[in-house]
């Protein structure tokens, strides 16, 4: 017998053992057969709710889970139970489908399932020509209380003693005890068990630990003594008074929920806690202060004291009118906490697999009920969400695109312009915010993506944006407008700045599309067709495509071309057909204007000086760094599109959130420590001389 089974057998059998006495008791003489449709046992004015076990076999038990016997699956909840639990205290003696008599003989195993399952007893009847052995619940019967009957105990563990060989019949002796709500200690040798009512329960054993007497011995309780958490008064008009803490009253929640709180009067009095009088005549009710007064009727107070006697000694009580338990406030009685918890009179919980069918189904109906009540706040909460979500993720945004001030650190200022361009030599780059730039050779001026209007995220999702007239008169001139693509940081101001200026407007379709829509001529419009070399004035222009970097994820945002007499638009409305990266050669000095961050190698086949290349949107790599590097070979970097574009000029220069310029930077020396990567704040310029 493993060291699991012997702790189980001591653990279990002693409660079992008492739970199983008074099932056989309750049955009688009665002759028992089982109803396989409702799952009960029945007998002479008798229904036992009732599980297949296990059926008698040659050498032992066979469980009902290991049983060729064509059992529904849900009466076999018991034996799987059981089976689960011997798994979770590794009673692999249990595991086995049939449990050999040498090993654990039918009576220890009974009660080890009765003691594990907490059922009220095993009863072997009849069934299909075999016997089979049925877990038994009786909820007609009394009620179980977690405070023992010491007679009662003493029977059923001197019968124990004689019917199963326990393993340490001691220790099986003190864990009863101890599971019944005695305070257990150690006599002389003996086991003795104290109840809270002032009896004895003593087991002595030899040496070999057999058990050789089992004695009850009954002290009735002094005035003022203290049993366990009790204290017991005597009253002047007779009789006693029992004083318990406040989780005492447990003893006897269960009358008070089905007699006095079901219609029986209470009163409340004094400062004297909770105090349950026992009078003759009929229930009354008055409210005097603090503390609650239950007055139960004579039919009441008679089944009160039938509980009340086995836990009282021989208190006596005259006239059924002198009793009162007076529940003192639970500061006066921490002490007595523990002691009181085993005092508490409270029914065992019933296990799931011992819930009738129709209770079951109430249940399961309950909890579909539940259920649905849950799935319909989830849909209210799931349509809240959905409600606030935009108000939620606006503000969120309102908050990330905040102004935050960034001033240029010294190793990325560009110098002061010099006297090239004053000699003929070179160019002049202005930075204008965003991707957008001038530049010029003293003779022709190109824009590039100029974008000075800027409207705020609350702008953007309040209606159609257009080009603000005020912020567009700072152009004075232009010869060519050059934009990357139709989104409206990059597009919007082109078509008024090009009838402003006549400026001729250098794009993909949807740029042109969106230039006519504006009322731009026919004659300002010039298509940059990818692979494509033009002439813009002084300067000699080599075209491109790029792809638009991803944003949140998704590839090639807002594509879509503008129609030509597209109305007022939204933002989403300003769609993209391609972008567009242009080499500029003038004045003997190159540039490659690239605004996407998105970048695969050979995309720039034409070597330049100079290299404007888009930051925002996707994170610069080592890889991608390297690539530039090699396909452009730049001796200066200008990184671009950085800048908070929900943010006027006129507060001054800021990062986007999600833009780590400087780490940026970083990467491009890296792959080339010769190179030199300068940032410009707004309306700063820069002299590019020429490439030899």
């Amino acid at each position: 017998m493993s060291e699991a089974l012997d702790r189980a057998l001591n653990s279990h059998l002693g409660v079992a053992a008492e739970r199983q006495s008074v099932l056989e008791r309750r049955v009688g003489e009665r002759e028992l057969r089982y109803d396989p449709d409702e799952g009960v046992l029945e007998g002479e004015d008798l229904r036992l709710a009732a599980w297949p076990l296990a059926v008698r076999s040659e050498g032992g038990l066979r469980w009902a889970w290991g049983a060729d016997s064509g059992w529904p699956a849900a009466s076999l909840r018991a034996a799987e139970s059981l089976r689960r639990l011997a798994v979770e205290h590794g009673l692999d003696e249990l595991l086995e489908p049939v449990v050999p008599t040498e090993r654990l003989s039918e009576r220890a195993a009974s009660l080890l399932a009765v003691g594990l399952s907490d059922a009220d007893g095993v009863l072997c009847v009849p069934h299909g020509g075999q016997e089979t052995l049925f877990l038994v619940r009786d909820r007609e019967g009394p009620e179980r209380s977690k405070f023992a009957d010491p007679a009662l105990l003493q029977r059923s563990f001197e019968n124990l003693a004689r019917e199963v060989p326990l393993p340490d019949p001691r220790a099986a002796f003190a864990q009863t005890l101890a599971a019944r709500g005695f305070s257990v200690r150690e006599e002389e040798g003996a086991v003795v068990g104290l109840a809270v009512d002032g009896q004895r329960l003593v087991g002595r054993f030899d040496g070999a630990g057999r058990l050789l007497s089992l004695e009850r011995e009954t002290t009735p309780p002094a005035e003022g003594a203290r049993l366990d958490g009790l204290s017991w008064e005597q009253n002047p008009e007779g009789g006693w008074r029992l004083r318990l803490g406040a989780l005492g009253v447990g003893l006897f929640g269960r009358l008070l929920a089905r007699r006095a709180l079901a219609g029986e009067s209470f009163r409340v009095r004094g400062e004297r806690g909770l105090e349950l009088c026992v009078e003759p005549g009929p229930p009354a009710v008055a409210v005097e202060g603090k503390g609650m007064l239950l007055r139960l009727d004579e039919e009441t107070a008679r089944e009160m004291l039938s509980l009340l006697r086995p836990r009282c000694g021989e208190v006596r009580v005259p006239g059924l009118s002198d009793l009162v338990l007076e529940v003192v406030p639970s500061e006066q009685t921490d002490a007595d906490g523990k002691a009181l918890r085993t005092l508490g009179w409270e029914p065992l919980p019933t296990p799931d697999w011992a819930i009738e069918p129709e209770a079951l189904a109430a249940e399961r109906e309950a909890r579909a009920h539940a259920r649905a009540r849950r799935r319909r706040r989830l849909r209210w909460a799931c349509v809240a969400a959905l409600l606030l979500s935009p108000f939620c993720v606006v503000a969120f945004a309102v908050f990330a695109l905040r102004h935050r001030p960034y001033r240029i650190p010294a190793a990325f200022a560009a110098p002061p312009p010099g006297v090239g361009l004053a000699l003929g030599r070179g160019l002049r780059l202005r930075y204008l915010g965003v991707s957008g730039y001038e530049l010029t050779d003293g003779k022709t001026v190109l824009l590039l993506d100029p974008v000075l209007t800027r409207p705020t995220l609350l702008e953007l999702l309040s209606g159609p944006i257009d080009s603000d007239p005020q912020l567009v008169q700072r152009i004075r001139r232009a010869d060519y407008i050059l934009i990357n693509h139709a989104h409206h940081d990059h597009a919007i101001d082109a078509p008024a700045i090009a009838r402003r200026t006549g400026a001729t407007v250098v794009g993909s379709p949807s740029v042109l599309n969106l230039c006519r829509s504006r009322g731009v001529p026919e004659s300002q419009l010039l298509l940059a067709s990818p692979g494509r070399r033009l002439r813009l004035g002084t300067f000699v222009c080599d075209v491109r495509a790029t792809k638009h970097s991803a944003i949140l994820g998704i590839e090639n945002p807002m594509a879509g071309t503008v129609p030509p007499d597209a109305g007022p638009l939204w933002f989403f409305q300003y769609t993209n057909d391609g972008g567009r990266a242009y080499r500029l050669t003038g004045g003997g000095t190159t540039l490659w204007w690239h605004v996407s961050s998105h970048y695969e190698p050979g995309g720039m086949d034409l070597p330049a000086t100079n290299l404007i290349f888009g930051f925002a949107g996707e994170p610069m790599t080592a890889d991608k760094a390297r690539a530039l590097v090699a396909d452009v070979g730049p001796r200066r970097v200008f990184p671009t599109h950085y800048d908070n574009f929900f943010q006027p000029r006129e507060r001054g220069l800021g990062l986007l959130p999600t833009v780590d310029v400087e780490e940026g930077i970083a990467l491009l020396r890296a792959a080339d420590p010769s190179l030199d990567v300068w940032l410009l704040d707004y309306d700063q310029a820069v002299e590019l001389p020429p490439d030899d």
